[in-house]
């Protein structure tokens, strides 16, 4: 797997973590993780940098 190849699937993968996060949050899913139940703004602030990181993953295989 070369480097753009690795970037591409990166992007992909983190654009469906935060379409599912997002999707978390504006449904409103509770999420219990063990005995902790995380409140749906974590699922805004996760699906918020899953974005960015798939952005800065586009920007970085725009520029190679």
């Amino acid at each position: 797997m070369n480097q753009l190849s690795f970037i591409r699937l990166s992007i992909i993968i983190f654009t469906i973590f935060g379409i599912i996060h997002l999707v978390r949050g504006l449904i409103g899913v509770p999420l219990t993780l063990n005995s902790w139940q995380a409140p749906v703004y974590v699922s805004y602030i996760e699906s918020a940098l899953f974005f960015l990181f798939a952005y800065l993953g586009y920007k970085t295989h725009s520029e190679a």
